[in-house]
């Protein structure tokens, strides 16, 4: 609770002295997702397999120390041995799976999203063109909510039609039997390990073909799940293979963004401060080592530039010293920072985009909505791409909307890159006051267009699972790809 709360030194204090009483594999965890929020990558993963180690692999204990890898790891093989090794502690399926079966002539294949995050949320703001745009004729929706609450997005998504299930309340095994009950064919992953999934119910394997997507930037290591939906920006083949989870390529982005607000764009910050500003509001789990590296490296290859950082753990003094004095022993002086705790609403927090000339993403874990707002408000964005697919998620974002050259596959380019885009003031001025209009009609905003694709992707997903004869009864029908 402290650190969801933001209040990261005080929790790391009292599991400090609750580890010293008890270690269990409990507060081990809790100190692994605080020591996230602490910037300090390395001893979070270590307490976190510390805890895993401790509950004799159970894998409950998991999740946080998966998420928490992919912050850190630029070895695609780390990551997948670990989420592969997370697989093999999960129980198998109570009970047989659910047959596939073809679909008969005018039958609608049942789609269900599981998700804790149908509220306001960054799956939220990717998800939301395509539920609404779901062809009915062909395939009927179910939406199963794994949260305690909602909000305004929660009673939109409602209002929709689908099929809708509060799910908070049910154990993995009733969420199982409901969506067995249901008749879903195609069950989707919007969670993964992150906060309020129910990534251990799809090891139970509710439905005849499940995916995973979107919520998750990597794999889940479950091995009831069949498919990851992707693109190939971020999957071009050249990934550790894993028996389950094998990707679905989308031929276009695997991301499809809406925002729910728009502040009016302000002219470009350095205008009236006579220098390039640069900023990062991500989850400061993400800003490693690595990326400070990358930062000051930026900052010193354009001289009397400044960087502005955004994130709710930065509201305790213990980050925003670690972040001054990492910055200061690579000649970045302190009046050159900005370190600013989280913005609750979400038009001031869109607006402070207008004190930004151009937006640093974060390596090996790139930032996904962060770079879709920055490029809404007009803002530029670098990324480094790497060999994750965690680190190729910006170069996936920027492709679909036309800009590849801020995109760059080495440490030493992506400070030529940040050098370059900051000496270009006539270049950033025009995207700044084109951005919406570009997004408005580029792959990343086109709803309809994305949706029949993903649309194409679960049929797809439908008729490999059809060509398996141990999970098949009768004769599958040719479907659309």
């Amino acid at each position: 609770w402290l650190t969801r709360g933001g209040a990261v030194d005080e929790a790391l204090a009292w599991g400090q002295k609750a580890i010293a009483l008890d270690p269990d594999p409990q507060t081990l965890v809790q100190m692994c997702g605080a020591l996230l929020q602490a910037r300090r990558v390395p001893e979070a993963l270590a307490m976190g397999r510390r805890a895993v180690d401790a509950s004799n692999k159970y894998f409950n204990f998991y999740p946080v120390l998966l998420l928490g890898t992919n912050y850190l790891a630029e070895d695609p093989q780390e990551v997948f041995d670990l989420h592969a090794e997370f697989g093999r502690q999960l129980p198998p399926p109570p009970q047989p799976r659910r047959p596939w079966h073809p679909l008969q002539p005018g039958q609608r294949l049942k789609v269900g999203y599981v998700s804790g995050d149908f509220i306001r949320h960054s799956v939220s703001s990717f998800i939301a063109g395509l539920l609404e745009r779901h062809d009915r004729d062909r395939f009927e929706i179910f939406l199963y909510h794994n949260r305690g609450y909602g909000d305004a997005v929660t009673e939109r998504f409602k209002a929709l039609g689908h099929h809708w299930f509060e799910c908070d309340g049910l154990s993995d095994d009733a969420l199982r039997r409901q969506i067995s009950a249901d008749g879903v064919d195609i069950v989707v992953d919007l969670a993964g390990h992150t906060e309020n999934s129910r990534v251990f119910m799809f090891s139970m394997a509710p439905a005849p073909v499940q995916v995973s997507y979107l919520g998750y930037p990597t794999v889940s290591g479950v091995p009831a799940t069949d498919f990851r939906i992707t693109d190939a920006t971020i999957d071009p083949g050249d990934m550790p293979s894993l028996a389950s989870e094998q990707p679905l390529v989308l031929p276009r982005s695997m991301f499809c963004f809406r925002a729910d607000s728009a502040p009016d764009i302000g002219p470009a910050p350095a205008l009236r401060n006579g220098h390039v500003t640069f900023g990062s509001f991500n989850n400061i789990a993400k800003v490693t080592e690595h990326t400070l590296e990358l930062w000051a490296a930026g900052l010193n290859a354009v001289p009397a530039s400044r960087l502005l950082l955004k994130s709710g753990a930065m509201a305790q003094r213990s980050n925003r010293e670690s972040i001054e004095a990492f910055m200061a022993a690579r000649g970045i002086a302190p009046d050159r920072l900005t370190l600013t705790a989280w913005i609750a609403d979400q038009g001031h927090h869109l607006a402070l985009y207008n004190d930004v000339d151009i937006a640093l993403d974060p390596f090996p874990y790139n930032g996904a909505t962060t770079t879709c707002e920055a490029l809404w408000m007009g803002v530029p964005v670098v990324s480094r791409r790497g060999r994750t697919h965690t680190s190729r998620m910006g170069a996936s974002l920027l492709a679909a909307v036309g800009k590849t050259e801020w995109v760059a596959d080495s440490d030493e380019g992506f400070v030529a890159t940040v050098a370059r885009v900051a000496a270009d003031a006539v270049a950033r001025s025009h995207w700044r006051g084109q951005a919406r209009a570009v997004l408005a009609r580029s792959e990343l905003c086109d709803e309809a267009g994305f949706t029949r694709d993903f649309e194409a992707a679960l049929l797809r997903a439908w008729a490999l699972v059809g060509e398996r004869p141990e999970r098949r009864v009768g004769t599958a029908p040719a479907l659309a790809t």
